[in-house]
């Protein structure tokens, strides 16, 4: 334990840069990132709700993770990849205001100002 310290962060370094065949093809399955951080932390407190808070930690992050994981999955399949495939779409018919200034009528009448998208 006292060396964990300084091995761990090498451990993690190695895995990082090294190509693992197992992990080769990983992201075939998706990039299910952005639904483990969204849905872990609620589901691991059904689970502590569901067991008691006496569990023991690493059995609850074992659990947690075979339940998260199909369920980032069907949220990166079903709501996140079809979101960025809009995206470009969406981008294109965005309206821009860049330093084109904009006619601004008065409301009582008289002299009309222009308004410049920050000032």
């Amino acid at each position: 334990m006292t060396a964990l310290p300084l091995v761990l962060p090498v451990i993690v370094l190695g895995l990082g840069l090294n190509a693992l065949p197992v992990l080769k093809d990983w992201g075939r399955i998706g990039d299910l990132s952005y639904g483990v951080y969204l849905w872990a932390f609620p589901l691991q407190q059904l689970l502590i709700r569901a067991q008691g808070p006496a569990i023991a930690p690493a059995l609850l992050a074992l659990q947690c993770l075979a339940v998260v994981s199909p369920i980032a999955a069907l949220s990166w399949w079903l709501v996140e990849r079809p979101a960025l495939s809009v995206k470009g779409a969406l981008r294109a018919r965005l309206v821009r205001f860049d330093d084109e200034p904009i006619p601004i009528a008065p409301a009582g009448g008289g002299r009309s100002e222009t308004l410049t998208p920050f000032g």
